[in-house]
């Protein structure tokens, strides 16, 4: 069964170069332009890797987080942004952090080596709320 990735940003083109990372493997690729957008997919598919902006409006990148862990039971997320300062505060104001942060503009091939090495690894380890920067 083909692995499949979520990417959730409201910005068109970084949907655009964060899916073409993945093109020459084969991976089913969902896009959504918000967080309601991805939590309605989720609430119909399972998928093994989420990578979702931080910055959008309405539900942000690390309250979408939260819901995915607490509904879908989530383990594999890279969350992007372009505000690490932003980060932290929101982080600690929300209690809860992310697995994997990436600062835009990103190296698209460390971006998607990380990637790679998530959807390799076991998705059902304990999330311990610790935050590894790239």
């Amino acid at each position: 069964m083909r692995k499949k990735i979520l990417i959730v940003d409201d910005s068109a083109d970084y949907l655009l170069i964060t899916k073409r990372v993945f093109r020459d493997f084969d991976f089913a690729i969902l896009l959504a332009e918000s967080a309601l957008e991805a939590t309605q997919i989720l609430s119909e598919t399972h998928v093994d890797l989420m990578i979702t902006d931080l910055n959008m409006p309405g539900m942000n990148g690390l309250e979408l987080i939260q819901w995915c862990r607490e509904q879908h039971g989530i383990q594999s997320v890279i969350l992007s942004t372009s505000d690490n300062r932003k980060f932290y505060e929101s982080d600690l104001r929300l209690g809860y952090g992310s697995a994997h942060v990436i600062n835009k503009p990103f190296n698209l091939k460390s971006f998607r080596d990380r990637a790679l090495d998530l959807m390799l690894c076991d998705n059902s380890r304990s999330y311990d709320g610790g935050a590894n920067f790239i």
